[in-house]
């Protein structure tokens, strides 16, 4: 079980992610994994990707979403422990970044737990066309492979 302190980042070196609008889109480079957010798992993802304590993220949902706070703490909690079963995240370094500014209310829509969609039938389009071609040697190639098939 994750504390209210835990602090966490993106994993950079294998995760690509992207906002639009109200829905993040993530990939995990390493699995050929696509990933899709929207609502409050979007909001949890920017917060928990920007290396703020899960108390804080909890805080911030509970504001933006009129919930109350236990409900987002446990809800955040749960989606940690997601992104990390993932492989999405890790244990953060260093200090918190200041605080935010407080959350603006959610335009519309009823409150659902952050929840992260899997897809996991990309493996294949990936390894025809990467998505970041200027990598000598993508992760999803194994050692010694020149991707020549």
């Amino acid at each position: 079980m994750l504390g209210p302190d835990a602090r966490f980042s993106v994993r950079g070196d294998e995760v690509a992610a992207k906002a639009f609008d109200d829905e993040v889109v993530v990939v995990h480079l390493g699995t050929c994994t696509y990933y899709s957010a929207s609502g409050s798992g979007a909001d949890a993802w920017t917060w928990i990707g920007e290396g703020r304590p899960l108390a804080d993220v909890a805080a911030a949902l509970a504001d933006r979403w009129g919930i109350e706070v236990g409900r987002a703490r446990a809800d955040v909690e749960a989606y940690a422990e997601h992104l990390l079963e993932e492989g999405l995240i890790a244990p953060a370094n260093g200090e918190a970044p200041p605080a935010a500014a407080p959350p603006r209310p959610a335009e519309g829509g009823e409150y659902a737990p952050p929840d992260l969609q899997a897809y996991r039938d990309m493996a294949d389009l990936l390894a025809l066309d990467p998505p970041l071609p200027e990598l000598d040697r993508p992760a999803w190639r194994a050692a010694g492979d020149d991707g020549r098939g």
